[in-house]
């Protein structure tokens, strides 16, 4: 009776330690500043802000498509 308990027991063990050794998390992407505001800006005026995007996960970052949500913002 005791080693039927051992080998399921083993299987389980394994199965879940190479889980986590194998594990590979998804990409996290952080934009610094997270947000900013502008205040008020003079119509015509010409107004800049570098947003650094990183990847702190551990899975490659593929940025596929970048579009402004309106006609005001530049890229």
């Amino acid at each position: 009776m005791y080693s039927k308990i051992k080998f399921p027991s083993f299987v389980l063990f394994a199965y879940i330690f190479s889980s986590f050794l194998f594990a590979q998390s998804d990409p996290k992407v952080v934009m610094t500043p997270a947000k900013y505001d502008f205040g008020n800006i003079i119509q015509d005026s010409v107004v800049t802000l570098i947003f650094t995007i990183t990847n702190e996960g551990d899975s490659e970052l593929k940025i596929i498509k970048v579009s402004a949500s309106c006609g005001l913002t530049k890229i």
